[in-house]
């Protein structure tokens, strides 16, 4: 429900300058099964500010040396994940000989979660140094050459932070200490929590040590100065977002009023771990914070429904989560490395024995619902998940067409099928023998085809019924023949009109297809007749690409300017408002929708204009409930409404995807409180 453009890693070469955004994705590029050929997409990346996009699908990659997730970066990129999220830098108290792992035990002599599977305790949970980014995982210099590759793959990466707590001070080898604390100034020393500590009510579960690890007064100034410099060191060496460990023991007036408001503007993304597996409205609390979360609720559902349980506890109106309640918040998770998936088992040969099937149809789940998906495999010596073919596939189908409202079709015990408001119809089968379900459908007189080829082609009728067949313990994921094959050649833009303010750049994003032949050839931008960059492009057969080129305005004087693109045998136009001429113009926004007596609806948006996403401003009302606001013209912006007590501000968030200056008239999605 924010802003859900990605971040830029730009080099200014001219007063006009370009930036590709094509996936490099080996499944998307090539993978042509079941008459369907998945074209290459434009590249997905983390939101700017707490947003959970779903156009992105990350990564979780652990318990491995920096050099060695540097050198996996290109199968990563190759199996279409956008982000990943890797350990906390810092000095830290154990190594990885402390571990127990491997049927060796370590300084703890405790197995964890995933019994031999994974080292317990993970390294990096107990800092000493936050200065220090030389750890047991690498050197600073080779994080920061990690990022670097990983940028140059167009994947971001997520850094892990520990704001609760340093280490225990007793270590392997003797006592420790903490150089930039003291142990009587900057730490709260109440006690542990669910053991000994001595304050009460909600101050313990943050004033009090987290399983014995002393927790850091963040009321003092100078742990709030350390807390600073640690993340404004994460972003100096090019990170793109922030994991908040054990974000629960820390006070949220501290991540709303600090941390979060240093993240937005350092341009991190931002997610934390707020273990509550029930508490959905205090996880939503969390999140008004600033931030995304982990939905531990859906993780517990996921969990119980694919391993023992039934599918019908999982549909919406049964399963608790975040998702379903504002999916813009919500990470989502079958397991990580301390929540073990449904049906793992310990296993002393993890090297070679993935987790299960059960973890993998929770997997294509969760690619394929709402939310952003956030996934991890255990073992690590070896990367199951980047060897697998199967899931690269289902990346792909994430990025390009899990998007829109969650629509609920047929949910039985073994079998859930849902629709992704006209964009991909997926079913999920998780018992020995195959479904065969008659539902609605957003479709009608269409084919729609299996990207992931395990089921037959689908013709529907008038009607939009259509009968879907699931294998045993598989899954089918049906998009439009149309949508997925590009049927002619072209070029166009996304807009018809850019405003844009003197002295600024603004993206101008443009997408060739190319048709039923692949197209190799050279993507043109003109401005007022006059070339202005090229981007040369090749495309696989019924593929797309999506290309920005990035417009500095610097040495344009006000007023408008013809644009347009070109390839061979096709071009587009659009114009181009710069300066005073973008300011004078007004539009307005408008949907119709019934909220009763006493309510009102607000429109919010990206722009200053709509309250930067916040309350919203108020609408006016017309007969036939019809709400409309009119604002000063922005340029490119995303919209939404809320809804809340007139006179006031907006509570409540429309659901589904955000509209955007394009659309200024919308046919209302519906509420996200709606039963």
């Amino acid at each position: 429900m924010g802003n859900n453009q990605s971040h830029s890693r730009l080099t200014q070469e001219s007063s006009i300058d370009r930036r590709t955004v094509m996936k490099a994705s080996a499944a998307l590029g090539t993978l042509a099964l079941s008459g369907a050929t998945l074209g290459a997409t434009g590249v997905q990346a983390l939101p700017d500010g707490p947003e959970a996009d779903e156009d992105t699908v990350a990564l979780q990659m652990f318990h491995r040396e920096w050099t060695e997730i540097e050198s996996r970066i290109p199968d990563v990129a190759d199996s279409g994940f956008d982000a990943i999220w890797v350990q906390q830098p810092a000095e830290m108290k154990l190594d990885w000989d402390d571990l127990t792992y491997d049927g060796t035990m370590g300084f703890y002599d405790e197995v964890g979660p995933y019994g031999h599977r994974d080292p317990h305790p993970p390294i990096g949970y107990q800092p000493i140094d936050l200065r220090n980014f030389d750890s047991s995982l690498g050197t600073e210099g080779e994080l920061e050459s990690l990022i670097e590759t990983a940028h140059e793959h167009d994947i971001e990466v997520i850094v892990d932070t520990v704001l609760n707590h340093m280490a225990n001070p007793d270590g392997p080898d003797g006592r420790i200490d903490w150089p930039q604390f003291e142990a009587d100034k900057h730490f709260h020393n109440n006690g542990t929590l669910g053991d000994d500590c001595q304050v009460d009510g909600e101050a313990a579960n943050y004033e009090c040590d987290l399983l014995g690890l002393p927790s850091l007064d963040v009321e003092h100034p100078e742990v709030q100065s350390a807390h600073e410099a640690y993340i404004e060191k994460i972003a100096g060496l090019g990170a793109d977002g922030l994991r908040y460990d054990a974000a629960a023991h820390v006070w949220p007036w501290y991540m709303e009023e600090n941390i979060n408001p240093l993240a937005d503007d350092l341009g991190l993304w931002r997610v934390a771990e707020v273990w509550d597996e029930g508490d959905v409205d205090g996880l939503l609390e969390w999140a008004d914070t600033g931030m995304t979360v982990f939905d531990f609720p859906f993780y517990s559902a996921i969990s119980d429904a694919f391993e023992n349980g039934s599918m019908e506890n999982l549909s919406q109106n049964a399963a608790p989560g975040v998702v379903h309640r504002d999916p813009s918040v919500a990470v989502t998770f079958v397991q990580n490395h301390d929540a073990v998936g449904p049906g793992v088992q310990p296993t002393d040969d993890a090297q070679t024995v993935p987790e299960g099937r059960a973890v993998e149809l929770a997997e294509a789940f969760i690619l394929a619902y709402a939310g952003m998906p956030m996934l991890y495999r255990s073992g690590p010596e070896e990367y199951h998940e980047l060897e697998d073919d199967e899931l690269s596939t289902l990346v792909a189908v994430s990025n390009e067409f899990a998007q829109g409202e969650v629509i609920d079709r047929d949910v039985g015990i073994d079998h859930y099928v849902f629709e992704r408001d006209g964009n991909l119809l997926a079913g999920i089968n998780k018992g020995g023998q195959t479904e065969s379900v008659t539902v609605e459908s957003g479709w009608s007189d269409t084919v729609l085809v299996d990207a992931t080829g395990n089921g037959d082609d689908l013709e529907v009728g008038a009607t939009g019924e259509v009968t879907v067949e699931i294998p045993a313990e598989g899954y089918v994921m049906y998009v439009d023949d149309a949508d997925s094959i590009p049927a002619e050649r072209g070029i166009s833009f996304e807009s018809t009109e850019y405003a844009i303010d003197g002295g600024e750049s603004v993206d101008i994003d443009v997408t060739a297809s190319a048709g039923k032949e692949a197209l190799a050839a050279d993507v043109t931008l003109a401005v007022d007749g006059t070339d202005a960059a090229t981007e040369s492009v090749d495309i696989d057969a019924g593929s797309s690409v999506s290309v920005s080129f990035d417009v500095e305005t610097a040495d344009l004087a006000d007023g408008e300017y013809d644009l347009e693109v070109t390839i061979p045998d096709d071009s587009d136009t659009a114009t181009l408002v710069v300066g005073g001429e973008a300011d004078d113009g007004e539009l307005t926004l408008r949907t119709t929708v019934d909220v009763g007596y006493g309510q009102s609806v607000y429109f919010s948006g990206s722009a200053d204009e709509l309250t930067d996403w916040g309350g919203g401003i108020e609408g006016t009302w017309s007969a036939g409930n019809v709400w409309e606001v009119t604002i000063d013209d922005p340029g490119e912006f995303e919209w939404k409404t809320r809804r809340g007590p007139s006179d006031a501000t907006g509570d409540v968030w429309e659901r589904g995807d955000n509209h955007n200056h394009t659309d200024l008239e919308v046919d209302h999605q519906g509420w996200t409180d709606d039963a």
